[in-house]
């Protein structure tokens, strides 16, 4: 999920040598550290996104329906990309290593590695982590990034999706019902007893694991943040929070009840209420999209 920490995850990872692809997207005043994000991977799931008629901030259901030409040519890229990566990717652990680590993060992956999946080999890509963070935390912070595009009932919906897709894509291979879940605040906490467990699997696995203890990270204090929870209804924010404490004690994706996932499913996608004031919110969020570009074609117009 969008502002869950992932970023930070993946700068911890790499003192542990694990590389990232080139060509990332650059930092940002929302994140000064970097995204840590290919701008390949960003476009290819934006272009997925935007063909479920969607953008990283939709929270109804993406269609499950038989691949589409887009996402037979979104695989084959990917596919591409992949080999591109690896053979560009400079070992930081031992030279001649082919079984260096790296990492391809992007929480759009969350919603839209279902899609992806089913181009990807056997062998790639099976290997993930779940980065969970406490969802009044993300509403706040997503508050400060999108202000008037967003709200703590969006921001809530958001969470719930993501969470719920990032679950659910255990049903795509077995390996991915293995899949560690960490908390952000453990992580920032203690990052070494945290990612540790992990990488020892790894490393059993085949793969080549090494701390850099050279590399500071960087570690900003966390905000006080206000209590969005508090503006929502009771039920919802119960089951949010019934939800995050079952992915706070969970090891991996495989060990979410599937009843939890259903009702979690059910209040999503079945919930008058909620689905009104969502849609009155998007209603709106167009409409200032459309008067700002109004008045910037005024502006240029002008300007001619």
């Amino acid at each position: 999920m969008h502002r869950s920490g992932t970023s930070f995850c993946v700068r911890t990872l790499q003192q542990y040598g694990v590389s990232v692809p080139t060509n990332l997207l650059p930092a940002a005043n929302d994140n000064p550290d970097g995204f840590l994000e290919p701008a390949e991977l960003v476009n290819l799931n934006e272009r997925l996104l935007h063909a479920e008629g969607a953008l990283w901030d939709a929270s109804w259901p993406l269609s499950s329906a038989e691949p589409t030409r887009l996402r037979d040519n979104v695989g084959g890229e990917l596919q591409v990309l992949l080999e591109q990566w690896c053979s560009n990717t400079k070992p930081q652990v031992q030279p001649e290593s082919s079984n260096q680590l790296l990492a391809l993060k992007d929480p759009r992956l969350c919603r839209t590695f279902p899609l992806i999946a089913p181009y990807l080999d056997s062998g790639t890509f099976w290997h993930g982590l779940a980065v969970i963070r406490n969802p009044n935390a993300v509403i706040a912070s997503l508050l400060e990034r999108n202000q008037d595009d967003m709200s703590p009932l969006k921001g809530l919906a958001l969470w719930m999706r993501y969470n719920l897709d990032m679950v659910k894509s255990r049903h795509l291979k077995p390996d991915i019902n293995q899949w560690p879940i960490i908390q952000f605040e453990a992580l920032i906490h203690n990052p070494s007893n945290t990612l540790n467990p992990i990488l020892q699997q790894w490393q059993n696995t085949g793969f080549n694991v090494n701390y850099q203890p050279n590399d500071a990270l960087i570690c900003r204090p966390a905000k006080e943040r206000i209590n969005y929870l508090e503006s929502l209804p009771d039920q919802w924010v119960q089951l949010a929070q019934t939800f995050h404490s079952s992915l706070q004690q969970s090891t991996t994706l495989g060990d979410i009840p599937n009843t939890l996932i259903q009702t979690v499913e059910h209040w999503l996608e079945h919930t008058p209420d909620l689905t009104h004031q969502l849609l009155a919110q998007e209603a709106t969020r167009r409409a200032h999209l459309g008067e700002a570009l109004s008045a910037e074609r005024k502006f240029s117009w002008r300007n001619l």
